[in-house]
């Protein structure tokens, strides 16, 4: 059977028009650096009455702190650099091979102290790979910082991947860049926060250990004790599809501004506190005129 030119081009036009043929999104061209958790993950201890010792490493302990570093693409990045910074000076490098839409894990090991420094993990550091966002490539972390835990449903997920980039200037292309921003906000709030009763401010920091991915519908109630499992994180929470649908928490994907909390949704902390065993204090009768 002969089929002609002119056939052959009218069913790859069909192809095309009914999306036949996947057409990747732009920003999909991109690698960025997810989270820096620290192993081996240890749980919280319950009823800890020495809560500088217990739940940490002992002084000396060699620990790891491992990298999660997404090729969001859907072609492979061979032969990629990877360097650990603390405190600004390089510690190791590497070179990865990253499949399309993988994550991998570089990691760094080094005795545990109770000190704080800073530890960098940046990707691609000389900008030698062509991305869509060059602005999510490097990470910095409180070595001494609370675990954080953030969960969130898969609708979400996507959604932030698809409108992120909206974000003039930000630098954000995924959930994971709108999380670390918010992490990094919120650890400038507690040094900022100096008053007679706090001269250096709110000493903890912050440090993004794990991100789950959950399906929609799938996050446990903040009052359900048979899901709430995650006993490796100083603090945890969630992020349900119903604010999609629901609340319209993130319907404003363009303006950069702190009110709009597709950028910071600074309140969250404020519940993510209750989890330190911060009350609200607005709930006083207190006249202060």
């Amino acid at each position: 059977m002969k089929i002609s030119t002119h056939s052959i081009f009218f069913a790859l036009l069909m192809c095309v028009q009914f999306g036949l043929f996947a057409q990747p999104n732009p920003n999909d061209n991109d690698l960025s650096v997810r989270l820096i958790s620290r192993l081996p993950k240890m749980d919280f201890v319950q009823g800890s009455t020495n809560l500088k010792v217990d739940g940490w490493p002992t002084l000396g302990q060699t620990v790891t702190w491992q990298g999660e570093i997404k090729n969001w693409s859907t072609h492979p990045q061979s032969n990629v650099v990877y360097r650990w910074l603390l405190d600004s000076v390089q510690v190791a490098q590497g070179t990865i091979n990253i499949p399309p839409g993988y994550i991998v894990y570089p990691t760094y090991s080094a005795p545990w102290s109770f000190e704080r420094h800073k530890l960098t993990l940046v990707v691609d550091p000389d900008n030698a790979i062509a991305e869509f966002e060059e602005g999510n490539n490097s990470l910095t972390v409180f070595t001494d910082a609370l675990s954080l835990g953030l969960y969130v449903e898969q609708s979400v997920y996507d959604y932030f991947h698809k409108n992120q980039h909206h974000l003039a200037g930000a630098h954000s292309n995924c959930w994971e860049d709108w999380a670390q921003r918010q992490v990094k906000h919120w650890n400038e709030i507690f040094a900022a926060a100096i008053y007679p009763e706090s001269p250096n401010g709110v000493l903890d920091r912050l440090r993004l250990d794990t991100i789950g991915v959950v399906p929609d519908g799938k996050l446990c109630a903040w009052n359900d004790p048979t899901c709430n499992t995650d006993h490796t994180v100083d603090l945890l929470i969630g992020f349900p599809t119903t604010f999609l649908t629901v609340d319209k928490m993130y319907d404003d994907d363009t303006t950069v501004n702190p009110s709009n909390w597709f950028y910071l949704q600074e309140w969250y902390l404020h519940e993510l506190l209750h989890g330190r065993g911060m009350i609200d204090v607005y709930g006083f009768d207190i006249n202060t005129a």
